[in-house]
């Protein structure tokens, strides 16, 4: 979210920049139409209507990339999930457009009253008269800089932050995570689709395992509750058999739920003690 909100901050100075220099490039032509007769309140309503049709173009714009956006993170993410269970509403909601009517309408009032402004203010003598940069005043030569300056460093940040990003992901590719990424097939179990229940499993699960294993090139094979990488809900305290401990000092670990053979499976060493066996419950 803060990635999407600093987005959003850099396209909005970007377009403030933008509707300021383009009011500035007016100047003359609108000093020219108030000489011909057109009055400033007519004037002001020109450039406020030409600020709204480009803040409704632009929400409308961003409501439809959302919309098939999200629709394509969906099927990314449920790939490969067929036999799984897996909802994601992304339905559009009330609160989502009506934020997206917020900032459109707030992006009109902003930079659409600049251009007015500078209207009301300026008189069509020294309008004519001046050129460039020669019509800027102080104020206004130091709010453009400060815009530039915010968009070069909300730009600089955001690429930074997605540089280190992409440089974790690479790493994450090389690094050893403990397990052995290749040569492993995951297969996922349902038991209560077959009418099993819970104190029912433990003789199938064992005569599956001795089946799985004598299938030629199956160098071993064993049953969990999750992935190393998938994340468990279930958690306990637990403590060390034999060993007092103060209750602040007691840790929560997350449980998983696994069968003989787990580590020698997945490639893990054990680095002390032994396997778990049938006989351990």
């Amino acid at each position: 979210m803060a990635v999407v909100a600093l987005l959003l901050l850099i396209a909005c100075v970007n377009m403030a920049s933008m509707l300021l220099a383009r009011a500035a490039g007016r100047q003359r032509e609108m000093a020219v139409r108030i000489g011909l007769g057109a009055s400033r309140i007519r004037l002001a309503q020109q450039v406020l209507t030409e600020s709204l049709l480009l803040s409704v173009a632009g929400a409308l714009l961003g409501v439809l990339l959302a919309q098939t956006g999200t629709g394509v993170l969906v099927r990314i993410i449920a790939s490969g999930r067929e036999h799984e269970r897996f909802i994601l509403p992304v339905q559009l909601d009330l609160p989502s457009l009506a934020f997206t009517a917020g900032i459109a309408l707030l992006t009109w009032l902003l930079f659409g009253l600049a251009p007015a402004l500078r209207a009301f203010r300026s008189t069509p003598a020294s309008a004519l008269r001046q050129t460039g940069r020669a019509g800027e005043t102080r104020l206004g030569r130091l709010f453009g800089r400060g815009l530039v300056a915010a968009q070069v460093a909300s730009s600089v940040l955001l690429l930074s932050a997605a540089g280190l990003f992409v440089g974790y992901l690479s790493h994450l590719r090389h690094m050893d995570l403990g397990f052995q990424r290749k040569g492993v097939l995951l297969v996922t179990l349902d038991p209560a689709r077959g009418g099993y229940q819970r104190a029912q499993l433990a003789r199938p699960y064992q005569e599956l395992l001795a089946r799985l294993e004598s299938i030629p090139g199956v160098r071993s094979a064993a049953i969990s509750g999750c992935t190393p990488i998938q994340g468990c809900g279930a958690g306990s305290m637990v403590t060390a058999e034999g060993r007092q401990e103060r209750p602040e000092d007691r840790r929560r670990v997350g449980l998983n739920w696994v069968a003989p053979k787990y580590f020698a499976t997945l490639g893990t060493p054990l680095l002390a003690g032994r396997d778990f066996t049938f006989e351990d419950q």
